[in-house]
Order: C-alpha cells, then structure tokens, then sequence
C-alpha cells in the first residue's frame, strides 16, 4: 500500500514554535525529579530529549520506547520525562519510572502552565518528545512512539557534536563578544575581605557563577583555583555564589565562608546576597550551573560551564597573547652512606618569556 501526501496538508501542519530556536533550559526548574532533587543542567551531556507526558496518555510499552531513545543517545546526552499530572497522581507513578534505563531521569512539573501547552508541544500535547541539541538548538518536535524520524535527529545531533566539539555546548551565550560590565562586582558583599585587585594589570579574568547545592559547580571552583595558581596576578578569578537562584536555600557570608573552608578552598567570592547579579546571570548562561566567564581586554571571550574546557580556552587565551610564566620543579634523591641515609633536593627554575608588565614580579 502506498501512502500518498497531500503537499498542501505538508505546508499546513502544524509546527512547533520551539523547532529550531533555542530552548529556554530555565523552564526545566520547575521541574523535580521524583527522588526530591532537581535538574543539574550540567550533568546531562551534550543532547537532551525531553518527553512530556500524562498517565492516561501512554501505552503499555511507553517506558520500553523511552529505554531504546536512551539506548540511541549512549553517553552523549540524557532523556528527561516529565510527568503532568497532579504532583500526588505523580508520586504515585514512582514504582514505574524505575522500569527505564539507567542514566535516564524521571520527574515531575510543578508548573504546566508551560509544559501542557498545546501551542507548545502540539495538539496531541502528549507524550512529546523534545530533542535539544548543542547550543540548546531544538532539533526535533513530535510524538515520542514515533520511530525513525526522532532517532535520525538524534544520530545527526551526536555527529555534529563530535565533528565540531564547541557546537556540542548546551547553549551559546548571546552576551560573547560583549563588553563585560565590571560594575557589577562591585558593592557586592565579599568574603573576607578578599577582593580583586583592579590595580594590577591583569588583561585577563575568570569569574564563574556556582552554588553550594550543585556538586559540578563546588568542583568548578578548583579548576578556578588551579589556573589563578598557574598564572597568578596575570590572571584574576571572581566566584559569585548565587545560592538565591533557590529560593528556599538559605545563603550568607558566613555561611558561603564555612562552607568555602570546610573544603579548603580559598578564593576571591562574591556572595550575592540581594540576588541582584541572577538577571545578569539568567542572560548570560541560560540558567546553567557552574558557568564560569572568560574576560579578555575587557570583552566577554567565552561562556562555558565545561571545566576542561574552560581550562585549555585560558592555556589557549594566554598563548595568544605570549603570556608564558616561571615554573619550579624540585627533585629529591635519596642515596645511602654506610649508615647515613642523604637527602639531596636540586630545584630547577625554568624562565620562559613574559609580557614586560609582570618581568618585576618574575625577578
């Protein structure tokens, strides 16, 4: 039997405003997942499938198609489903979120008002599926039991990911190319007294957006330190705690400070008591915990919330611009002397080429 195709029905039907824009990543807050925790944006790889879905809607092999899209993704991304029923209809539903794969996750909305929208998700409304790409480019639209169409979407997503690793970011920051606003950081509540120096001549600077309810964003601020460590005063670093982005979460300078310390980590940090730096950070990151900045010469150079990538764009930056820095290697030997044990250490110092404004700190 062959199926014929009206080209007229073809132009008219319907289409997703969300197809081939980018994705708000913000609307997925107000999702939970049923073990009460909620979505670490960063964690989900670089493509998402998101399917939307109500309990009297699906069939029995429902959670078996979820398992095979997350069969097809691998370790390249994750399928989020969530569940529009009322959040008591949705408790319920636990046992059987478990049935699907591992590396999938499962939760509820709390606001539908976006999530069951018909102008939105189409007007069967559910389940839909939802494929988000690198820079949050939504690449496909549709009903989730459909097979082929989907799966092709989501081979051609990981293969530009791989061939082109910087498209495989979740979004791309409209504010790259920017002048970054330094104002910002200032008559902002820092800890213990540690401030950036804006004396010094430092062209370059990282300043990363975390919380301390994110795992991904506490380890972000080690990276941060290995690199102010690595480059000292050339390269300046800022960390601005945004624990306001959850309302619920309790935040102060000294609790930020004791739980800074608790970790030995020791770093210049902003603590954003009045949550007058989220809108800036909304713009920037599309709601992405960590995201740290990369400032070069005052100009927004990069946003990412990838650590090693991140790190090789600053060792990159810095070759750029033929900053080098000094280096120090100790070495010990250890040799025997009739009854003696000797300890001999030789330190080697190796002094590569640096710009003329930091030769006085080398020497």
């Amino acid at each position: 039997m062959t199926l014929e195709i009206n080209v007229n029905d073809v132009e008219n039907a319907w289409k997703s405003p969300l197809l081939w824009n980018a994705f708000d990543l913000k609307k997925l807050n107000s999702v939970v997942l049923f073990d009460g925790s909620s979505i670490a944006l960063n964690d989900l790889g670089s493509i998402i499938v998101l399917v939307v879905w109500s309990q009297n809607k699906i069939q029995n092999d429902f959670w078996e198609r979820i398992e095979q899209l997350q069969g097809c993704l691998s370790s390249n991304g994750t399928v989020v489903t969530i569940n529009t029923d009322t959040q008591e209809e949705s408790s319920a539903i636990l046992g059987q979120s478990k049935t699907t794969s591992e590396g999938t996750l499962n939760g509820y909305s709390l606001d539908n008002s976006f999530w069951k929208s018909t102008d939105i998700f189409g007007e069967a409304g559910d389940p839909t599926a939802v494929l988000i790409g690198g820079y949050s480019t939504v690449r496909f639209v549709g009903d989730v039991r459909v097979a082929g169409q989907l799966e092709q979407e989501i081979t051609n997503a990981i293969a530009i990911s791989q061939s082109n690793p910087s498209s495989s970011r979740l979004w791309k920051s409209p504010l790259v190319g920017t002048e970054f606003d330094f104002t910002l950081l200032e008559n902002e509540e820092y800890i213990d007294g540690m401030k950036y120096d804006s004396s010094l001549p430092a062209k370059t600077f990282l300043i990363n957006f975390w919380t301390t309810w994110s795992a991904n964003a506490v380890d972000s601020l080690q990276n941060l330190i290995d690199l102010k460590t690595l480059y000292g005063s050339a390269l300046q670093t800022v960390s601005i705690n945004i624990d306001q982005l959850n309302p619920p979460t309790y935040s102060s300078v000294e609790r930020v400070s004791e739980f800074l310390k608790s970790r030995n980590l020791e770093l210049v940090t902003i603590v954003d008591l009045e949550s007058r730096l989220l809108e800036y950070f909304n713009k920037l990151s599309n709601g992405i915990v960590p995201t740290t900045v990369i400032v070069h010469r005052g100009i927004i150079y990069s946003v990412g919330s990838d650590h090693d990538q991140i790190q090789s764009e600053v060792v990159d930056l810095m070759k750029s611009v033929n900053l080098l820095f000094t280096k120090t290697v100790t070495t010990k030997t250890t040799t025997r002397d009739h009854d003696r044990i000797v300890v001999k250490t030789k330190t080697v110092k190796t002094i590569k080429t640096v710009p003329s404004v930091l030769i006085s700190q080398v020497q």
